[in-house]
């Protein structure tokens, strides 16, 4: 069964939000090769990511009438403890990979993309730098 006190180690979202839809068994992964092709009308998200789950929250909400897929391309995966809670969830899956992967990431089958920038407090050794999703 899930545990929503491991969560609280994980994002600083207040405990108001937790109001959302988890899987009855955890998945085997959330990470995946590609986007299988009946994945369609979902969220993009292009760039490093630190806190995926300040994102995934708040659209896995128990008052949304529909749970939108939601897709990461990243550079690099996410922590594996942001990796293991997100298993929970449905529909939410991380590709690791750039922009020039944004097709097996179902670019064309999207209802919204949204690109991260760099940190701009970042210095020129961190190019590429973090976004968090909050």
């Amino acid at each position: 069964e899930f545990d929503y006190r491991a969560i609280a180690g994980l994002t600083d979202l207040p405990s108001s939000v937790y109001n959302f839809n988890v899987l009855k068994r955890e998945r085997q992964s959330v990470v995946v090769g590609h986007l299988a092709p009946d994945v369609t009308g979902h969220v993009l998200v292009v760039g490093l990511v630190t806190d995926c789950l300040s994102f995934v929250l708040p659209l896995r909400s128990r008052d949304l009438a529909q749970q939108i897929p939601i897709v990461f391309l990243s550079p690099k995966l996410p922590e594996e403890d942001q990796l293991t809670t997100m298993k929970w969830f449905e529909a939410v899956y991380v590709i690791k990979g750039d922009v020039d992967k944004a097709r097996v990431a179902g670019l064309e089958r999207t209802r919204t993309v949204i690109v991260l920038g760099t940190n701009e407090t970042s210095s020129k050794s961190e190019q590429g730098g973090t976004t968090n999703c909050r």
